[in-house]
């Protein structure tokens, strides 16, 4: 919330983009972050008051930065610092608890995809040697291969004799 203040602040102010159609795009550009950038493209294309005051801007924020936060935890991005999102003041002890909720729900959910690639890894290693041994079998098995450990063998016995 406060990169995106930061940013429109930098680039002149909320006036700076009336009229200019590209502003957003500006915006969008001049962050290297990929929350921001979203935030700012979510406000270029959302309906907002007439005239709106810096509460409704700032909960409105607050609610884009919540859904941003679910779509990374989705996606796997378990490392967020969850402690910034959601109101202050009057609600702020119950959006707190929920945000620690759910940090500690995300922290589960990163610890148990963790266990499952790690599972995941063991499994290929034992499907390897599996292969492996399934394909050493085969080729031993073959008449080539039992012809060649008889020449093998009577190499080394006349190798012996000498």
């Amino acid at each position: 919330l406060r990169a995106v203040w930061e940013l429109v602040a930098a680039a002149g102010g909320v006036g700076a983009g009336v009229g200019d159609a590209g502003w957003a795009t500006k915006l969008r550009e001049a962050t290297d972050d990929p929350v921001v950038a979203s935030t700012i493209s979510a406000l270029a294309v959302a309906p907002l008051k007439k005239s709106p005051d810096a509460a409704y801007v700032t909960g409105y924020l607050l609610r884009l930065q919540e859904r941003t936060a679910t779509r990374r935890i989705a996606a796997g991005d378990y490392d967020l610092d969850l402690r910034d999102i959601g109101p202050r003041g009057r609600f702020a002890d119950e959006m707190s608890d929920l945000a620690d909720s759910f940090k500690v729900m995300a922290e589960k959910v990163a610890e148990r995809e963790r266990a499952l690639t790690k599972e995941v890894q063991r499994l290929r290693v034992e499907i390897n040697a599996t292969e492996r041994e399934e394909t050493v079998r085969e080729i031993v098995e073959t008449d080539f291969f039992a012809d060649l450990a008889a020449k093998a063998d009577d190499l080394r016995a006349h190798m012996h004799r000498e």
